[in-house]
């Protein structure tokens, strides 16, 4: 016989107020779990017990947190604790959508226990069943579906602001500008509310200006102080202090981020197949580093992701396999990009150490640095056909990547692969520009137009603006105007970034 249910509401940190004022979900009977510490609205979960019931809400925190694999680990626990609880089974379903082929079974089980708590006479509100609908047809049929449920949903739930958190990340997956966006309702009702703090910074990150982004850092900064225990605050401060070129400060915000992890990992409350979050974070600190010109310990931290475990029976995603490759011997491929640094010598010994190191499970982005490499040593010599091989060669690897972007891949590998053709892009821009002399900087603007930043959490694969280049071709034509406007403009995508910095400031003073 089923056990018998508790539906509750919890309430996280202090949001009575935000409850009020917008209804939110229910007005059933009231029991708080003296230990939850949550961010997020309130909202009634249907379980056997309040540890059931916090673990699905601390689960459901982090999956609009983008941390998935914590995530998983909440809503697994609580499944085994009540395994008629829905709003568990339907946790694990939304926080496996991004993973691939490793995490299959599990998606399989998530998926067979949904469809079978919703064919049961089950005790979950209709509220709960349309979120397990939702998520069944998130996996089953896709997001552009998924999309038009959460609109329904919306429609007959105006006031619950989950949905609105579900939509906004939807949107943001589909690449879609929320014009009506919630948010700033959702923090004038809760100040204090922790996820519309850490939303309102991912969303305002998605812009360029400096204006933005020092908003952006505001509500960074109110993460941290509402949840200076939780590793995602200092890892979205990190975030937006290196998109502001702040770098020792994200230096100092990401190396928090980590110490906490480790610490968890420590603990036990996250295995080390968390390990992609520790990647990441090494990826930006070893950037920083290398933009700060500390080569030495860039290297430290691209050592260090190169000797990250993971669990032993762990079958890990492309998407965490190609981190962990792209963070290995980091200072050399940032090198490698950025040649216009280095002398002959120097290019030809870390070409060739590179076309021995560095190994990929995905063979086109390994054949484009090589590729772009060996145009590079082409020109050097004037062998402008050959050059032109190699471009023509990255085209193909290209038209490869696009191809495996068309199909149905799984979200957590998109990401790498959009980066991968644009960085392929950015250096066919440049092989052009070093082949036809004359028109370089015709070729070096598309590469600038190619560029982009980083892809939600994900470290930018250049991390210098193109701009720099352009501003050396006009140099060389004596064009010192357009050459200033292009390192201004360099810095709004990389503020003080180095190069620029220092070329910028000889230009000003020569022009004096």
């Amino acid at each position: 016989m089923r056990m018998h249910r508790l539906i509750s509401i919890l309430y996280f940190t202090a949001f009575t107020s935000f409850a009020e004022s917008t209804g939110s979900l229910s007005s059933d009977s009231v029991e708080e779990p003296s230990s939850v510490r949550v961010g997020l609205p309130i909202m009634a979960i249907s379980a056997n017990d309040g540890e059931v019931q916090q673990l699905v809400l601390q689960g459901l925190e982090h999956l609009m947190t983008m941390n998935s694999l914590s995530a998983i680990q909440c809503f697994e626990r609580a499944a085994k604790l009540d395994p008629d609880c829905l709003m568990a089974h339907w946790g694990m379903a939304m926080a496996l959508y991004p993973f691939g082929p490793e995490k299959k079974a599990l998606k399989i089980r998530a998926l067979e226990n949904l469809q079978a708590l919703l064919g049961e006479q089950s005790p979950a509100s209709e509220r709960e069943k349309q979120y397990a609908a939702l998520a069944l047809t998130l996996v089953l049929h896709g997001s552009d579906e998924a999309y038009q449920l959460v609109g329904d949903m919306s429609s007959q739930w105006p006031r619950d602001p989950i949905l609105g958190m579900i939509a906004h990340h939807m949107k943001r997956s589909l690449r879609q500008v929320d014009e009506n966006d919630f948010l700033p309702t959702l923090l004038k009702n809760a100040p204090d509310l922790y996820i519309g703090h850490f939303l309102t910074a991912l969303n305002i990150h998605d812009q360029t200006s400096d204006e933005q982004r020092l908003i952006c850092l505001d509500h960074a900064k109110r993460c941290v102080e509402l949840r200076p225990d939780y590793a995602q605050s200092h890892y979205l401060a990190g975030v937006i202090y290196y998109a502001l070129g702040q770098f020792p400060k994200a230096i100092e915000s990401f190396s928090q981020s980590m110490k906490l992890l480790e610490k968890e990992t420590k603990e036990g409350n996250h295995s080390s197949s968390d390990s992609i979050n520790h990647i990441l974070g090494k990826i930006y600190l070893a950037q920083c580093y290398f933009l700060l010109g500390d080569e030495k310990k860039s290297q430290q931290e691209s050592t260090k992701i190169a000797e990250l475990k993971f669990d032993k029976d762990q079958n890990q995603g492309v998407a965490v396999l190609a981190h962990k490759w792209m963070g290995a011997d980091l200072p050399l491929r940032l090198k490698l990009a950025h040649w216009e640094v280095l002398n002959e010598k120097e290019w030809k010994a870390l070409s060739d150490k590179a076309e021995k190191t560095l190994k990929d499970l995905n063979p086109e982005l390994l054949g484009i640095h090589q590729d772009f490499a060996q145009a590079k040593l082409a020109t050097q010599s004037k062998q402008w056909k050959r050059a032109q091989l190699y471009h023509d060669s990255i085209k193909k690897r290209l038209s490869s990547l696009s191809d495996l972007l068309s199909l149905e891949v799984n979200p957590g590998e998109e990401p790498y692969i959009r980066r991968a053709i644009q960085l392929g892009v950015v250096y066919m821009m440049r092989i052009q520009s070093m082949t036809y002399v004359n028109s370089q900087a015709s070729w070096l603007k598309n590469a600038c137009d190619a560029q982009q930043g980083a892809f939600l959490f994900t470290p930018p694969d250049l991390p210098y603006p193109q701009e720099f280049l352009l501003a050396k071709a006009y140099l060389n034509k004596r064009e010192n105007a357009q050459a200033i406007e292009c390192l201004e403009e360099g810095l709004k995508k990389f503020p003080n970034n180095p190069y620029c910095v220092e070329l910028l400031k000889k230009l000003r003073k020569q022009s004096k």
